[in-house]
C-alpha cells in the first residue's frame, strides 16, 4: 500500500495551473526509477506501476536524468527538457518537473514526484488525445494499433499486459482474424472516417460468439498512421432488434392470411351451392337411365360418372379453402418435446408413403421443448416431407433419393428446423410463388397448390415462420420456432 504523501517545493504557479489540463502526466518513482504510482494518461506509453522510467530514456540522456534525480534526493526541485523512446521506437520531446516526495511522517525525501508533458505535437501526443475522452466514459474495449497491428494501448487496466503484442493475440479463430484484416483495409481507405459494422466475434476464449458493434478509424498524424478500434457488445440489442422484425413479419403475414381466409370462405360457399345441384342432377340422370341406354350409347354412363368425379374434386378444393377461414386460436398450445414431435411425424410419413426412403434426422438438442398445437405441427412437417418425397421418389440412387431433417441453434439463440431433399431443386422464377394458394408445378390432377400455403398459415398461427431457403445447394425449407422454445430450468 502506498504511504500517505505530503508535497514540498510545489511547481511554480503557471505550471500548477497547467496541471488542471489533461495533457500533464503525473507519477511517483522511487530513487531507482521504478514507478510506484501512475495516472491514467501515462498508460498510453505502456507505463504502469512497477515499470522503470529510465528504460524509456535514451542512453545519452540517462546520465543527465540521473543527475537530476540526485538533486531531488537532496531536497531540490528540478525543471528540465529531455527525450524518451515510445513504444514504436520513436523519440518524444518531454518537459519534466521533478520534486521530492515525503511520507506523512518523514523528514527526508522517500520518493520522487514526476510531472511531465509531451511537447512533440503541441499540448498532447496522438495516443493521449484519442484516449482521454474514453478512458472513464465507456465499458467498450478500445485499442490503438500501429500499421503492423501491434497494440500500442488499450483502455482496460486489466488488459495492459497486451500492450506490445500483436492484435491477432486477442482474436480466437482464423475466420475472425480475416474479418478484422478486411475491416482494417477498408477503414484505411476511408482516411479518418469511422467504419462501423456489427459482427459476431468471440469475447472470451471457449465462449459462444456474441454480436459486437465494431468501429475502426484510421488516422495519419505527422506521417504516422494509427488504427483506433472500438468494440462494443450489442448481442442482446441485436437479438431484440431481430426478434422485433420477426414478430412484425409474422403479424403482416397473419393479417394477409386472415384477409385471404375471409375471402376464401365466401368463395367456398359460392362454389359448393351450384356443385350440390350439379351432383344431384348427375346422380338422378345416372339412376334414371341405368340399364336403358347402355346398348345405344355405352359412353353415356361413363360421362355421367366423370361429371360426378370432377364435382368431388372441386368440392375437395373448396373444402380446402375453408381451412384459411378457420382460426385455431381456441386450441390451446401445449408443451411438447421437439424430438418426439419430429419422430412422430416421421412415423406418420412412413405409414402414408408405404415405401422405405432414406431419411437422415439429426437433433443435437434432444431435451428441447416447444409450445405448439401438436396436430398442426404434424401437418406442417408432413406437408414438407410429402413434397420432398414427390421430388425424389422417382430416383433409384441414394445420391438423389434422400431427405434430411435437422435442428440448428442460431447466433441469436433461436432454433430452426430444416427439411431438405436431393431433388432437382426449385428454380428462382418458381420459388417466389410457392407459398401462393393454388400455385403448383405438378401435372393437372396431381396437386391443388394449397399444401405449402396452408402450412404457412398454420406456422403463423403457432408463432412460427415457414420459409424457403435460397442459399442452400439442395431444396431446403426452414421452420423458425421463434419464442415457442421452452428452455429447461437451471435446477433441472
Amino acid at each position: 500500500m502506498i504511504e500517505t504523501r505530503r508535497q514540498v517545493n510545489k511547481p511554480n504557479s503557471s505550471f500548477r495551473k497547467e496541471l488542471l489540463n489533461s495533457n500533464i502526466h503525473y507519477c511517483h518513482i522511487d530513487f531507482d526509477g521504478d514507478c510506484i504510482y501512475v495516472n491514467d494518461l501515462y498508460l498510453g506509453y505502456g507505463l504502469t506501476v512497477g515499470t522503470n522510467l529510465f528504460q524509456y530514456t535514451p542512453d545519452e540522456k540517462k546520465g543527465f536524468f540521473l543527475e537530476q534525480v540526485e538533486r531531488v534526493k537532496n531536497g531540490e526541485a528540478c525543471h528540465f527538457f529531455s527525450e524518451s523512446i515510445n513504444l514504436l521506437g520513436e523519440r518524444d520531446q518531454w518537459e519534466i518537473w521533478l520534486q521530492p516526495g515525503y511520507s506523512a511522517t518523514g523528514t527526508s525525501p522517500s520518493f520522487i514526484e514526476v510531472y511531465s508533458r509531451n511537447i512533440n505535437a503541441g499540448a498532447e501526443n496522438f495516443i493521449s488525445t484519442l484516449f482521454k475522452n474514453f478512458y472513464t466514459a465507456t465499458d467498450d474495449d478500445l485499442f490503438i494499433l500501429n500499421n503492423q497491428l501491434v497494440i500500442l494501448d488499450i483502455n482496460k487496466v486489466t488488459k495492459q499486459s497486451l500492450v506490445g503484442n500483436k492484435f491477432s493475440e486477442v482474436i480466437f479463430d482464423d475466420e475472425e482474424y480475416l474479418f478484422f484484416l478486411n475491416t482494417f483495409e477498408q477503414a484505411k481507405r476511408l482516411d479518418g472516417v469511422a467504419l462501423k459494422v456489427t459482427h459476431p466475434i468471440y469475447r472470451k476464449r471457449r465462449s459462444k460468439k456474441r454480436f459486437c458493434r465494431i468501429s475502426v478509424t484510421y488516422i495519419v498524424i505527422q506521417g504516422v498512421g494509427r488504427y483506433m478500434v472500438q468494440i462494443r457488445d450489442v448481442h442482446q440489442e441485436h437479438i431484440n432488434r431481430v426478434t422485433l422484425k420477426m414478430q412484425e413479419k409474422q403479424f403482416e403475414e397473419f393479417e394477409r392470411w386472415r384477409s385471404l381466409g375471409q375471402m376464401s370462405a365466401g368463395i367456398a360457399h359460392e362454389i359448393n351451392n351450384p356443385l350440390c345441384i350439379i351432383r344431384i342432377q348427375a346422380e338422378q340422370l345416372k339412376d334414371r337411365y341405368a340399364g336403358k341406354i347402355k346398348d345405344s350409347d355405352p359412353s353415356y354412363m361413363k360421362k355421367l360418372e366423370s361429371i360426378i368425379k370432377q364435382v368431388d374434386r372441386i368440392e375437395n378444393i373448396a373444402n380446402s379453402l375453408k381451412i384459411y377461414s378457420r382460426s385455431s386460436n381456441s386450441i390451446t398450445k401445449e408443451i411438447h418435446n421437439l424430438d418426439n414431435l419430429i419422430q412422430d411425424s416421421l412415423g406418420l410419413f412412413q405409414a402414408q408413403t408405404g415405401r422405405e426412403i432414406y431419411i437422415d434426422f439429426k437433433n443435437p438438442f434432444s431435451d428441447l421443448e416447444v409450445a405448439c398445437k401438436k396436430n398442426e405441427f404434424y401437418q406442417i412437417i408432413l406437408n414438407l416431407l410429402t413434397n420432398s418425397y414427390q421430388a425424389v421418389h422417382q430416383f433409384e440412387s441414394l445420391e438423389k433419393c434422400w431427405i434430411k431433417i435437422w435442428v440448428e441453434e442460431s447466433m441469436l439463440d433461436q432454433f430452426t428446423i430444416y427439411v431438405q431433399d436431393g431433388g432437382d431443386g426449385i428454380k428462382d422464377n418458381v420459388a417466389k410463388d410457392i407459398f401462393t394458394p393454388f400455385f403448383t408445378t405438378k401435372d393437372v390432377g396431381e396437386g391443388t397448390g394449397l399444401g405449402l400455403s396452408i402450412s404457412k398459415k398454420l406456422a403463423l398461427e403457432n408463432n412460427m415462420i415457414l420459409d424457403f431457403e435460397k442459399d442452400f445447394e439442395y431444396t431446403t425449407f426452414s421452420i423458425s420456432l421463434g419464442q415457442n422454445i421452452v428452455r429447461p430450468s437451471v435446477d433441472a
